[in-house]
């Protein structure tokens, strides 16, 4: 979707070129904007980025109006009204976002002026997060980002990672639980880790990704979501990225207005070997308390692993930027059957 050269044909003022580029754009923002609003890559960095430039035009077109501008310019503005309602659905109220798939802080104009450039160009829309299997769930004490994605750039989906069912959580501003980020695009183990099902706060099964990510920007088979059930306070998902060891993971979140509880299962009748990883900002201090699986992250949160068979905390870093890594650490909780873990605030 090349909207820079859109701007170039528009100096032109030719209106055969015009509904040539015009029209390009169009059929590709039917395939790449989701239902919910969503660009189809799953990126927030990168939605922020087509959102901007598509409000860039959107500004041109009122500033330099020509009659056959104006179909063009309300496709346009409604198409980035919905782009806006995703973002400002899955962002936190201190207006940084998650850093699902390929993103990164920086690379974008900061979010809250996207969005007051926004609400001068467009009409608002509300529209709740849906295809894109993205969910932010918030109380008072918490908000909690969900990932019960499927890729859905099924034909080029070079900034996909392994992620599938992956949460990030922040409590009174603070983040706790947090993606592993993007630190580089180069061809390299720190690219593969970046993108793997270890980085990400999910299951690993037999020490493999749920999804065949390689290369720096390749993905062979697919993790799929295969039951879905969503109620207020309750989300059950099951997805088949380890179908070829005959497990399937299921994950249930369930939450109050102080406490989440995480129910890990996995189904299958062969020996599989389960870890789940929780991966720690590095504002949190882990203190382990008297009670076995039981552990305090800094004063007011405490974890807990039921039915877990070790758990091993170990140092990780993480990436809020480019070329910017973080020291930290994560949870590594291995276990048979099921896991439960409570995080009460």
């Amino acid at each position: 979707m090349d909207l820079h050269c859109y701007l170039l044909l528009f100096f032109f003022n030719d209106k055969k070129y015009f509904e040539i580029s015009s029209s390009l754009i169009i059929s590709q923002l039917k395939k790449q904007i989701l239902k919910d609003g969503a660009h189809f890559e799953l990126s927030s960095t990168y939605h922020q980025l087509i959102l901007y430039r598509i409000l860039d035009v959107i500004l041109l077109l009122e500033l330099n109006c020509f009659d056959f501008h104006f179909k063009f310019l309300n496709i346009l503005k409604n198409y980035a009204s919905k782009m806006t309602s995703w973002i400002e659905n899955i962002k936190y109220n201190d207006n940084s976002f998650p850093l699902c798939n390929d993103s990164a802080n920086e690379l974008t104009p900061p979010l809250i002026n996207l969005l007051k450039y926004s609400e001068k160009s467009t009409n608002k829309q509300i529209l709740y997060l849906s295809e894109s299997g993205y969910r932010m769930k918030k109380t008072d004490n918490f908000e909690l980002f969900l990932n019960i994605a499927d890729v859905q750039a099924y034909y080029q989906p070079g900034h996909t990672h392994a992620d599938t069912f992956n949460f990030e959580l922040k409590v009174n501003n603070i983040p706790i639980f947090i993606d592993s980020g993007t630190s580089t695009y180069n061809v390299s183990e720190r690219r593969c880790l970046e993108r793997s099902t270890m980085a990400h706060n999910t299951v690993v099964i037999n020490n493999q990704n749920s999804s065949e990510v390689w290369g720096s920007f390749r993905l062979a088979r697919r993790a799929k979501i295969i039951s879905l059930i969503e109620v207020d306070n309750f989300i059950k998902a099951s997805h088949d990225g380890y179908n070829k060891y005959g497990v399937i993971h299921e994950r249930k979140w369930t939450w109050t207005n102080d406490e989440i509880v995480i129910v890990d299962s996995i189904k299958s009748s062969n020996n599989y070997e389960a870890n789940a990883y929780f991966h720690l900002s590095n504002q949190i201090k882990i203190v382990q308390s008297t009670k076995n699986c039981n552990f305090f992250l800094g004063e007011n949160i405490s974890i807990s692993f039921e039915n877990s068979n070790n758990i091993k905390i170990k140092n990780f870093r993480y990436a809020l930027e480019f070329n910017k890594l973080i020291d930290s650490k994560c949870f590594s909780v291995s276990f048979k059957g099921y896991l439960t873990t409570r995080i009460k605030i």
